[in-house]
């Protein structure tokens, strides 16, 4: 990740600190393609301090428009960065496109519905056996907003389920966790 602006300062984890980074990525045009750079809520990024990645806490990518699949570099460059907080067993966190990324980062397919479906408002969610043993209580439905889905990865443990896209929820190693839903 290159353009990186730190947005929000402060003591938030104790002593040590901890910062909200906003990340600046080349912004859609709604063709297919990316015109320029724009900024976008991507990534949360928090630190026990202001130190190179060594310092990483956890990561959170968020969602957007594109896809895993595009063939921007920026999309290919932080594919393979998600292998930093895997690598180092840090808590991360994919929502959405962020997700999709993890899953793509761990040999997993993104791909559109075989019939054109889409998931655009509310529709359901069955939390599985492994996700009840993390969440006791599921919402029934919940908020989700895209055209692509996740094809579960090797070594993944399914979490959650919906009907149009099987694989709502999963995880991934000791701490890294991928979610479709926006909420």
């Amino acid at each position: 990740v290159r353009y990186i602006h730190v947005i929000v300062g402060g003591a938030f984890a104790g002593a040590a600190g901890a910062y909200l980074m906003l990340v600046r990525v080349p912004s859609w045009n709604g063709t297919g393609t990316t015109d320029g750079i724009g900024w976008i809520a991507l990534a949360l990024v928090v630190f026990a301090s202001w130190r190179p990645w060594r310092a990483l806490a956890g990561a959170v990518i968020f969602g957007g428009p594109m896809s895993a699949n595009d063939s921007d570099d920026w999309i290919a460059r932080e594919i393979d960065w998600i292998g930093v907080p895997l690598k180092e067993k840090k808590p991360f966190l994919g929502v959405c496109l962020g997700a999709q990324m993890l899953a793509r980062h761990i040999g997993g397919k993104v791909d559109f519905h075989p019939e054109g479906k889409a998931e655009i408002g509310y529709y359901p969610l069955r939390a599985t056996a492994a996700g009840r043993e993390i969440i006791s209580d599921w919402p029934s439905h919940i908020y989700q907003w895209h055209v692509e889905g996740i094809e579960l990865p090797r070594d993944a443990t399914l979490l959650a389920e919906g009907d149009f896209f099987p694989v709502l929820a999963f995880r991934y190693g000791p701490a890294a966790f991928g979610v479709q839903f926006h909420a």
